[in-house]
């Protein structure tokens, strides 16, 4: 089986358990929360956390349970940043966005359930692994999300609008926003298995790396693609004067900044010798912005 066939097993097989984790009801809330984890996500994060965990042997179970709970995250927060308060948009990945498909206050309620959800699953007996390892991951995991990680990149994302700021504070904002979530992605599977210090730091820097190419890449796809590649509405960033990387660099310095991330990612996944799958993942990516 190819990569690519990989990728699409794992997401069809995936998303049916996904799916088990809400409520089949007639309830307009569940209802709801079903199409905010359907809306065609790319199911990126849960498959970087599948292919790090397996590489250290974690057991299916236990990555469905994980991954779970990092979708369930990444669902509410793009709930949210969809919503008028926020980003304002209609569309995510060519579908109505959650409060034009329902409403505002009904959205706001579906992430709310979303992240209660995520850890729910991870502090419930599905997940079997050793307590103290529990607590470890759900403290990585909350610690990534919050006012030190992805609501913090939020904040400052909103504060920026229409603001200049420096080199400094755009990268700040996009590593906790967008960086830190994708690095629990690689960290948790490290927690889980034990690696050794000096693992766990390479997989700390490849993380960081990660979460950079994932972020320059939306942040060029934002300002040069068009709605049917991008499956929401291009150039709100460049509307709403947003700092993204794309205003910092320009598109041919993004392109070679994003160039050398991609090598530095590379080289620490041929240091630690990680599968196939994982580089699969890494230049599906990257091929975006070509």
């Amino acid at each position: 089986m190819n990569q690519n066939k990989k990728f699409l097993t794992f997401k069809s097989e995936f998303n049916k358990f996904l799916s088990l984790q809400i409520p089949d009801s007639n309830e307009i809330c569940h209802q709801a929360i079903k199409y905010a984890i359907s809306n065609g996500g790319k199911r990126i994060r849960a498959y970087l956390l599948f292919i790090l965990g397996k590489h250290f042997g974690i057991s299916k179970n236990n990555l469905n349970i994980l991954g779970a709970s990092v979708e369930l995250i990444h669902a509410y927060s793009l709930v949210h940043d969809d919503l008028p308060c926020m980003d304002d948009d209609v569309l995510r990945r060519g579908k109505l966005t959650c409060h034009k498909k329902y409403n505002e206050a009904q959205a706001l309620l579906v992430g709310d359930a979303l992240q209660s959800l995520s850890f729910e699953l991870l502090s419930s007996n599905k997940l079997k692994i050793d307590p103290k390892l529990k607590i470890e991951c759900i403290n990585l995991l909350a610690s990534s999300i919050g006012a030190q990680g992805m609501v913090l990149g939020q904040s400052l994302d909103m504060i920026y609008e229409n603001k200049k700021p420096t080199k400094k504070i755009i990268e700040k904002i996009h590593k906790k926003k967008t960086g830190m979530l994708i690095s629990a992605c690689i960290l948790i599977p490290s927690v889980i298995s034990q690696q050794t210090n000096s693992i766990h730091k390479n997989l700390i820097i490849l993380g960081e790396n990660l979460g950079l190419l994932y972020q320059m890449v939306d942040d060029y796809l934002d300002a040069i693609s068009d709605v049917e590649k991008l499956g929401k509405n291009p150039g709100k960033d460049f509307q709403r004067k947003k700092a993204t990387y794309f205003s910092l660099y320009g598109k041919e310095k993004l392109l070679n900044v994003i160039d050398t991330t991609k090598d530095e990612i590379d080289k620490i996944s041929l240091k630690l010798k990680l599968p196939n799958e994982f580089n699969f993942l890494i230049n599906s990516v990257y091929d975006r912005i070509k």
